[in-house]
């Protein structure tokens, strides 16, 4: 019987369960009513996303974010469906994330005290990641933290690693891209699946990390597409901030059985730009088969592949690495017990093994080394064996081979599974024996160098339809043979027949190739000869760069190193004709010799030597003309030109060029390029010498039998739009003589003096022309400012020059002052001033600013309507040719047109005072006063007009009758602002 303590205890326990599970059923109740009434997914989902946006630099859309509890239970979590991250910052808005569904578990606690731990989780669920690097290296996803991690001090180490706070990330089922803009290398990962599992102390963070992935695809246009199957990694990292040192404590890297192992410690020493690093790294694999896997399928079927043997590889990096150390490095490669044979066919590669070390020390050069030892690869057609060493790797190596191969590709073709899209055929053997220390190789001491070695290719035929490559030759033939220390009892032959070597790019052919080697016999220094022999030689790439050479022949002439000197190299090379071209860019050299020598100096070879020619043609497409350069010869050191009254000509105009070129590697590298160079030329065209700089679309036709054929149709492209900039990196200094010079309308003749070209500016400094029996003085500065027009700054003097020949050295001046015409005899004249210019290098009248003056004395009015008419009205004699005592006048060229300023101007018995505006529709309002007449009064006259062939006359007050007066008084009346500019003009030219 139960006693009625026990009665009432059950009792309460009832009660107590009762009112548990009230409690639950209620709190039950509440989270139902808070989730599907009060935080509803419409309420909660505009939340959410000004929480992500306002945290993150990103644009953010989701459909739906809904709480829930019974799903995610014990946990409250935060569900969203079908969300997109977008880089707000990235030039293409690119999205960065995709998902369709990502959960957030919540603790809590941690919510309502709205601490960092409140998401204790991230999973990630079917999504699109997308990374990517652009031009500069920057990552498309640095845009999302809107300010930097702040930091104790420069090394970028987190003060207090406990406020750091990283929850647990699992993403699956996903799919990868990248893409990197400045290399092109692309990849993506199929079914990618990753948990992140960090665990952050005060002092240091432990991180689990797990991924498998399907495959990983990498791709890039110049090597295609590389997948990688099946491939895992489980590590295990600890990274301490403090003393910056992250320690690998396992990292495990599987592809199907491929399995690489690495452990480690590498320390961070920013302050100092070091990284200590002491890291191991294992590779095994019992099974060729996956290795295979990875040889491109176009080569080799991979179907009922069978294999044999194990692979070792091991890694040891100790050490420092900065910018002036590197680590010791140890690797060792052991390959046993190989065989590779195919289901169905009788081939089989039945003897695969051998050994490689690597061991380098930066600081022990003597001891770093590599070898091969007992490298073995036979069976069905193939047969090679070998062994190999280099002791001092790193200085002065000494090199010791011993290789043998025979290889019959008929055989291999016939009994190994080739795809189907690949032809191998013929037969390759060679054998090659030396040990030699390579400072003699450099010195050219090659009678130290005992060699045995011989080469056979005949009739080969390697043919890729998948990849679009074809090799083949009809036959090679080489043979080196040498007993050290016998000097005459050596040689070495190498002859080829009809080789060539194509692919989707490439294109290259010979006919005929023969060439030996041996010491030269007719001299009492131990030097070494060369002759080599090429019939023609064909080159092509791309589609648009193309080398073709008839017949050349070399003779090289080898100096080894002695107690008093370097190595050198004494060379002649000819050549019938050879052309090279770059789509429409081409170089054409008709019976060319080039006499060089290259000599060793400071562990740098440098070539010098001459070049000799019958003719070279060359076009670009920035050049309308051809440039034709006659029998010369050009002498150069490494890349620097010296040109001895060398022939240039390019349309009407020519030039003879004497002096040297620097570095002109730069024309290539957009480094400086220097010259001093004197030109001597009997007529030169700025037009055609900036058309020499035109775009062109259609280039010339080179023939191949001595002659050249010039495409007529390029002078169609005469008048056609360009736009001529000097580049930047040009510094040059010409010292001219040049019979005649045109520039636009202006022409030019007896030109004496200096021309620099630095920094996009040409100009013409302290010229001295010789003009219509007119001596002329000038500066002109050419300049083409980016995404402007090009201008001229000039300044041109002109000494007893006849008025009517103003225009043709100053176009501008038929225009802006029309009235020049009017006008017969001889003047100083100065003008000074910028302007815009067109594609043909004509003056754009409406941007010319600038000043100008002119002087004269005993001068004529012909033939003048508008002087015809003023005559009439104040009833002075008018004759053919009015006669002008003096004549001083002062212009300025503004935005309207020209200002003529007051001039005095004296004939017969009057004295008038001249001025106005000739705008640029060839409008004008000048005024002339009276200072001085038979009339007892001073009056004035407006002219007005269209043009000078029709003009208007009316009388009016004398506006210039204060300027030209001796009396003081007077000469207070005058506009200062006029008298300023007057004397501003004056002195800026100099008059």
């Amino acid at each position: 019987m139960l006693s009625i303590r026990n009665i009432r205890s059950n009792k309460k326990v009832k009660k107590a369960l009762l009112v548990l599970s009230g409690l639950v059923l209620f709190f039950l109740l509440g989270v139902s009513i808070v989730i599907n009434f009060i935080i509803t997914p419409g309420k909660l989902t505009p939340k959410i996303l000004d929480i992500i946006n306002s945290e993150f630099n990103t644009t953010t859309t989701i459909d739906r974010a809904e709480l829930t509890y019974f799903s995610s239970f014990p946990n409250f979590a935060l569900k969203l469906s079908n969300g997109t991250l977008y880089a707000k910052d990235s030039i293409a808005n690119d999205t960065l994330l995709h998902f369709n569904t990502a959960r957030l578990k919540l603790n809590l606690v941690g919510v309502l005290q709205k601490s960092k731990k409140a998401i204790k989780k991230i999973q990630i669920q079917e999504a699109d990641i997308n990374f990517s690097l652009d031009s500069m290296g920057v990552s498309n996803w640095s845009s999302l933290q809107k300010l930097p991690l702040k930091t104790s001090d420069s090394s970028g180490v987190v003060d207090k690693l406990d406020a750091l706070y990283i929850p647990q990330i699992t993403i699956k089922k996903s799919h990868v891209n990248y893409y990197d803009h400045s290399s092109g290398l692309q990849g993506q990962i199929d079914n990618f699946n990753l948990e992140i599992d960090p665990s952050v102390r005060r002092t240091d963070i432990d991180i689990r990390l797990k991924s498998n992935n399907d495959k990983i695809t990498v791709y890039h246009n110049s090597l295609g597409a590389f997948t990688v199957p099946e491939i895992s990694l489980d590590s295990k990292l600890k990274f301490s901030p403090t003393d910056t040192l992250l320690q690998i404590k396992k990292a495990d890297l599987s592809i199907k059985d491929i399995n690489l192992r690495s452990e480690g410690n590498i320390e961070l020493l920013p302050q100092k730009e070091k990284i200590r690093l002491a890291l191991k790294t294992k590779l095994t694999t019992n099974s060729l088969k996956d290795l295979l896997a990875y040889m491109p399928e176009q080569y080799l079927k991979k179907k009922g592949i069978r294999t044999r043997g194990k692979l070792l590889m091991a890694c040891e990096i100790n050490g420092v690495l900065s910018k002036s150390e590197l680590p010791d490095i140890t690797t060792d490669i052991v390959l046993n017990n190989g065989s590779v044979s195919f289901a169905g066919y009788a081939g089989e590669v039945n003897d695969i093994h051998g050994e490689i070390a690597v061991v380098v020390k930066p600081k022990e050069p003597l001891n770093s080394y590599a070898s091969i030892k007992n490298l073995q690869i036979k069976g069905t057609g193939i047969d090679i064996n070998g062994s190999g060493s280099i002791q001092q790797l790193l200085k002065k190596p000494i090199i010791d081979i011993d290789l043998h191969s025979a290889l019959n590709f008929n055989t291999i073709s016939k009994n190994f599974p080739l795809s189907e899209s690949l032809i191998l055929q013929g037969e390759v053997t060679s054998e090659l024996y030396s040990n030699f220390n390579a400072t003699d190789l450099l010195n050219f001491q090659f009678n130290e160098i005992p060699m045995k070695g011989t080469l056979s290719v005949d009739k080969f035929l390697l043919h890729s339809k998948e990849d679009s490559t074809l090799i083949e030759v009809e036959k090679i033939e080489g043979r080196a043979f040498n007993h050290a220390q016998n000097i005459k009892d050596w040689d070495a032959l190498l002859s080829v027949k009809e080789l060539g070597v194509h692919t989707k790019d490439i294109h290259f052919s010979i006919a005929e190739l023969s060439s030996d080697f041996s010491p030269s016999k007719n001299t009492d220094l131990n030097s070494y000869r060369a002759q080599t022999k090429v019939h023609h030689l064909k080159f092509s790439a791309y589609d648009s760069i193309v080398a073709f050479s008839n017949k050349s022949e070399m003779a090289i002439v080898y100096f080894p190193k002695t107690d008093t000197a370097p190595p050198g190299i004494n060379s002649i090379l000819r050549a019938d004709s050879l052309t090279l071209s770059q789509k429409k860019v081409f170089l054409t050299v008709l019976k060319g010799e080039t006499e060089m020598k290259i000599t060793q100096r400071d562990s740098v070879w440098e070539p010098s030597g001459t070049l000799y020619f019958d003719n070279i043609y060359a076009h670009a497409p920035e050049f309308l003309y051809h440039i034709q350069t006659p029998k010369q010869s050009i002498s150069f050191i490494n890349d620097n030109l010296s040109l001895n009254q060398t022939s240039i000509s390019f349309g009407d105009s020519n030039m003879v060029v004497s002096g040297d070129i620097y570095n002109t590697k730069g024309l290539q590298t957009g480094d400086l390029v220097s010259a001093s160079l004197q030109i001597t030329s009997s007529y030169m065209d700025a037009n055609q010498l900036i058309d020499v700089m035109a775009p062109m679309d259609n280039g010339a036709i080179v023939s191949l039998d001595n002659k050249v054929i010039i495409d007529t149709t390029s002078i169609a492209y005469k008048n056609r739009k360009r736009k001529f900039r000097l580049p930047e990196y040009f510094k040059f200094e010409l010292y001219n003589n040049i019979s005649r010079f045109q520039m636009g309308q202006m022409q030019l003749y007896g030109i004496t003096g200096n021309v620099s070209v630095e920094k996009g500016l040409f100009k013409m400094k302290d010229m001295q022309f010789r003009n219509f029996v007119s001596d002329l003085d000038a500066d002109l500065a050419f300049n083409t400012p980016k995404n402007e027009a090009a201008n001229l700054d000039f300044k041109v003097y002109l000494s007893e020059i006849e008025m009517a020949h103003i225009n043709e050295v100053v176009p501008v001046m038929d225009s802006l002052f029309p009235a020049v015409h009017s006008f017969q005899g001889k003047v100083d004249f100065r003008i000074k001033g910028n302007v815009e210019l067109n594609e043909e290098l004509k003056f754009k009248l409406k941007t010319v600013r600038g000043v100008a003056a002119m002087k004269a004395t005993d001068i004529f009015v012909v033939n003048d309507p508008a002087f015809k008419d003023l005559a009439n009205t104040f009833k002075f004699k008018h004759k053919q040719k009015n006669p002008i005592e003096t004549l001083e006048m002062q212009m300025a060229f503004k935005d309207h047109g020209v200002d003529i300023l007051p001039a005095l101007i004296e004939i017969d018995k009057y004295k008038l005072v001249l001025g106005g505006t000739q705008q640029h529709d060839m409008s004008y309002h000048y005024h002339i006063s009276v200072l001085k007449s038979p009339i007892p009064f001073k009056t004035g006259v407006d002219i007005t007009g269209e043009n000078f062939k029709d003009h208007h006359i009316k009388l009016s007050k004398a506006k210039y009758k204060y300027y030209f007066t001796d009396k003081e008084r007077l000469q207070k009346k005058a506009d200062s602002s006029i008298v300023n500019e007057r004397l501003a003009i004056l002195k800026t030219l100099d008059f």
